[in-house]
């Protein structure tokens, strides 16, 4: 293949599997937008709405095995393309429910189909991509992400008040299909080796995966930072925006489009952080965990209603918390081109995983105080969440650090050891 051939080809992998985590991140975060008159429409409690929009996070943990399975057999084009067709079907069960078990029964299907991540698209650049170029290409297909998240703000708000929350997980649904078409025109073809599955080989690589310091090193805490960003991005920040902070829909849309302005400017910023890193003869590790605990200095600041918990700090948040992506970057500089899908698919169940605790307990913590008739919780309600939310990531911050003063300073983790 020569160079114009294969650009053409990174050209069309990027773009193919960038529209992809658009779609998915769109249809994640969307609820955030849609959660208050969802609330008062079918009169939930914030422990309701936390269990609905956990179980998302619950069922990307239990989709990201048979991704990883279906993605080795069959390849991510076919693959995506299943976990597609999922993910629209899924919003628009969300669209048309009644109660809460199709609520999470919507929830759940998309939860599934986002099991498949960015996971799809790092496979595609390693099966099309020369390895030099996959550190900043993966920082594109996730930045895409941002955009999805970012266009979960003003639109979906717009959709929402115009049309109602119902009709706006119907259109996103017709678009999911829409964009399946354009995927499957786009993405290049998979050369796929069937291979026998070997369970027992499979769960041997898991446990090495597991067994690495430099896994937990990186995992735990921006496992806990990431699923508390994601918990406030989704699903909190509305009602705490409107209900202590007195603010109107308008205002909350904004808030979370400059939130996820922040996110993708933390994704973008992947490989110059990584630079600056080596730069200033910094472990990597160490850096990206310092990034962390910034994000959860800002979170406390906004856990108080007195400072002026304006846009620019929840932006600055959203930055600061998306070190789970300069997690990724480290992977590829330290294991080998065999055990870099697994770090990355063990990696992102325990994100979601931890999400979902974090999210269902911020839930079950509001609704251990008195709300209002429409289901509005005190300040000091949402205070002991930020408390709880700020203690476990420094608890997760303290551990991640001990585990990383342990690691080698040069360390490359192959097929056959991991230390």
């Amino acid at each position: 293949m020569d160079n114009k051939q294969a650009m053409w080809v990174w050209f069309r992998t990027l773009k193919a599997y960038s529209l992809a985590f658009f779609i998915l991140i769109l249809f994640g975060v969307s609820n955030a937008m849609m959660a208050p008159t969802i609330i008062q429409d079918m009169g939930f409690k914030a422990q309701d709405m936390g269990l609905i929009s956990s179980s998302y996070f619950i069922c990307l943990c239990i989709g990201i095995i048979p991704s990883g399975i279906m993605l080795d057999h069959l390849g991510p084009k076919k693959t995506q393309a299943i976990y597609f067709v999922i993910m629209s079907i899924g919003i628009a069960i969300f669209g048309i429910a009644h109660s809460k078990f199709l609520f999470i029964i919507g929830r759940l299907l998309l939860g599934f189909s986002g099991g498949i991540s960015a996971l799809g698209g790092m496979l595609a650049l390693r099966n099309h991509v020369q390895h030099k170029y996959w550190t900043w290409s993966i920082g594109l297909i996730l930045a895409s992400g941002g955009v999805g998240g970012i266009m979960a703000g003003y639109p979906i708000e717009e959709l929402v008040l115009n049309f109602g929350w119902r009709s706006t997980c119907l259109v996103l649904s017709a678009l999911g299909f829409i964009a399946l078409i354009i995927f499957l025109l786009l993405a290049p073809k998979d050369e796929v080796q069937r291979e026998k599955f070997k369970l027992g080989v499979s769960f041997s690589k898991i446990s090495e995966v597991f067994r690495s310091r430099l896994f937990w090193g990186m995992t735990l805490f921006t496992a806990v930072a990431y699923g508390t960003f994601v918990s406030y991005q989704t699903l909190w920040i509305a009602p705490w925006l409107i209900h202590v902070m007195d603010k109107n829909i308008e205002s909350v849309s904004f808030f979370i489009m400059m939130m996820n302005l922040g996110m993708t400017i933390g994704v973008i910023l992947n490989h110059p952080f990584y630079v600056l890193a080596k730069k200033l003869k910094v472990s990597y590790g160490h850096f990206i965990n310092f990034v962390s605990f910034l994000s959860v200095v800002v979170l406390f600041l906004l856990s108080s209603k007195h400072l002026s918990n304006s846009w620019i700090e929840w932006g600055l948040y959203a930055l600061l918390a998306q070190v789970s992506v300069h997690a990724y970057t480290l992977f590829t500089k330290k294991v080998s081109r065999e055990l870099f899908p697994l770090f990355i698919a063990m990696h992102a169940l325990c994100l979601f995983f931890v999400t979902f605790v974090v999210q269902s307990l911020t839930g079950i913590i509001l609704d251990s105080w008195p709300s209002s008739y429409i289901h509005h919780y005190p300040y000091i309600a949402f205070k002991w969440t930020f408390y709880f939310a700020i203690f476990i990531n420094i608890v997760a911050f303290i551990f991640a650090n001990i585990v990383m003063k342990k690691l080698p300073k040069e360390l490359h983790i192959t097929g056959n050891s991991l230390e």
